[in-house]
């Protein structure tokens, strides 16, 4: 398997079987797939969620595979298969509620949603809750881990819809078959609260990196392997994705979350998709730069923009600026390529 690359060149990830047969197994215990399940693969099988497969095939259920995904497509595949489970990226999920026919089909087989391979904001939780009830779940899996290891029980969902809204932003806790846990730099586990680098050990994890040796030995610290990912726990050990540590901006001094900053910048009706970037600036290091892209139809100025993440953040966390694309660079795991924003407006702005 490969990685998506969104922060470099993919790279090859080598998974046993063994890996592969926990991870469907520890899916199996968590998620408990039914003998009528019908799942629709929306990702490309090259995602690490091709392991949707054998997870609905050890309870006897069906796989309906698709070319590609074009939100249409996928909700007429729902409703003439009689569809009872799906998973997608968070920019899928926004793609279906934004289209003009989502409300033209009934979508009412459908029991479960996942989504993952990037933070979901939260508007955009709320909006697909409330488009297809408390069937839409989170959790935390990486290509090197064969599948996920962070799951959002249902019972949590109930408790978000019914009040505790703090967890729409949740992950989810510990699977049955990882061990996972929050780390400072030393490899000391955090206190709830407190932010850190999400480290994770068990049957899972991979191999290695292909013929990287060097890659290898990085991700591994004692038999933990460092996924990238910043995140806090709860009392309640509930896991909160923060930002990939190469996605963190450094301005004056100051740590800036992209992700803190673009669910700000949610909150605006005319905001369809938000990546908050980083760029080279001769006094404070890197400004936070905002690239949105608008709903089709609707319009927002630049200061505009600005207003709506000052009146949530502090200061230093709001967009210096503002630009605007009619879309945005993605993997084809619908992942959002910061990188390539990053290059290309350094690019411009040093020329």
């Amino acid at each position: 398997f490969y990685t998506s690359g969104t922060t470099g060149r993919p790279k090859g990830v080598t998974l046993t079987h063994r890996n592969l047969m926990v991870a469907a197994l520890n899916s199996v215990i968590e998620y408990e797939p039914q003998p009528d399940e019908r799942n629709l693969v929306a990702f490309p099988l090259c995602h690490v969620s091709g392991y949707t497969v054998p997870v609905t095939h050890v309870r006897g259920g069906r796989i309906v595979l698709t070319p590609l995904f074009e939100p249409e497509l996928w909700m007429q595949l729902v409703d003439r298969h009689g569809i009872t489970g799906t998973a997608m990226a968070p920019t899928m999920l926004n793609m279906i509620l934004m289209h003009p026919k989502v409300n033209e089909y009934s979508l009412a087989t459908l029991r479960g949603i996942g989504y993952g391979a990037a933070a979901m904001p939260v508007e955009v939780l709320r909006a697909a809750i409330e488009r297809f009830g408390p069937i839409v779940y989170s959790g935390f899996g990486m290509t090197e881990l064969g599948g996920n290891v962070l799951t959002f029980p249902k019972s949590a969902h109930e408790r978000a819809i019914h009040g505790d809204e703090h967890l729409l932003a949740s992950c989810g806790t510990p699977m049955c078959l990882a061990d996972v846990k929050v780390v400072d730099e030393d490899m000391v586990e955090c206190p709830p609260g407190v932010v850190g680098e999400i480290v994770i050990r068990g049957e899972q994890v991979l191999k290695g990196y292909f013929r990287n040796e060097e890659g290898t030995a990085k991700a591994f610290v004692d038999g933990w392997f460092r996924t990238g990912d910043m995140a806090r726990r709860d009392e309640e050990g509930f896991f909160y994705i923060v930002d990939r540590m190469k996605d963190m901006i450094i301005t004056g001094g100051e740590n800036v979350y992209s992700r803190e900053v673009e669910e700000a910048l949610y909150l605006h009706p005319s905001v369809a998709e938000a990546a908050v970037v980083g760029l080279p600036d001769p006094v404070w290091g890197e400004n936070v730069t905002a690239v949105v892209v608008l709903r089709p139809g609707t319009s927002a100025s630049e200061q505009e923009i600005i207003a709506t993440a000052r009146d949530r953040l502090a200061g230093y966390k709001k967009p210096k600026r503002v630009i605007f694309l009619e879309e945005l660079p993605k993997t084809v795991s619908g992942k959002i390529i910061k990188r390539e924003l990053r290059d290309r407006f350094t690019q411009e702005q040093s020329s």
